[in-house]
């Protein structure tokens, strides 16, 4: 079942596409059993495979020319990592994402991979993206989880730098779907979408306007 196969995720998983793995299951597990009904083994004079083996084969040429389909289903072509037009994250994942982006300025005011000297710049961007507790609830983000979770210290993002994290997540939802992953059969599809964000001007205009303010502070400090 899906939910054998994909234990983490089952559950996010749409109808459609948990169908869609059922049939797949299912039409597999009848050709592997009529190919097993027509032959039994190869036994030749350099290569002898026994029923078992046998099966493994049937298994391994059924991913072939399923690979093989889901390719020529895409014209053969490597689809393209899209960038939506809009948010895309749901109402009831907000407080995930902005959980998530006050882990990130946490552990980016730390700068623990980088050079003892460089780590001030780091920290100066952090902080210039913190915002207090009050701040968060007067500008209405979706501060919960952060105020539950409030163990260590944690960040409150500010709107601009959640605004960016939405925006990164939201190429995710667009491209995490059942269409990208038969694309992308041979399972980089994130590898993929990071890439594609990284290389993008979009993406990098977004970025950088996080930086306008920060060169200045860290001058005056």
């Amino acid at each position: 079942t899906a939910a054998e196969i994909f234990p983490k995720c089952a559950a996010e998983l749409t109808s459609v596409e948990l169908d869609f793995k059922r049939k797949n299951t299912v039409k597999r597990s009848s050709l592997i059993k009529q190919w097993l009904e027509e032959y039994t083994d190869i036994n030749e004079k350099e290569a002898v495979l026994g029923k078992s083996d046998f099966g493994h084969l049937g298994i391994f040429l059924f991913n072939c020319i399923y690979f093989s389909w889901c390719r020529l289903l895409v014209a053969d072509d490597v689809v393209e990592i899209e960038f939506p037009e809009r948010d895309l994250v749901a109402p009831y994942s907000l407080e995930v994402v902005y959980y998530v982006a006050g882990w990130s300025l946490q552990r980016t005011s730390l700068a623990l991979k980088a050079p003892e000297g460089e780590r001030h710049k780091y920290y100066s961007f952090a902080l210039k993206h913190s915002i207090t507790q009050q701040k968060a609830k007067d500008d209405g983000l979706p501060s919960g989880l952060v105020e539950r979770r409030q163990k260590k210290t944690l960040f409150f993002p500010s709107q601009q730098f959640f605004d960016f994290i939405r925006y990164v997540e939201s190429v995710y939802v667009h491209n995490l779907n059942l269409r990208m992953m038969m694309a992308y059969t041979n399972g980089d599809l994130v590898d993929a979408i990071n890439r594609a964000i990284q290389a993008s001007q979009k993406t990098r205009t977004k970025f950088s306007a996080l930086f306008e303010d920060v060169s200045e502070s860290t001058e005056e400090d």
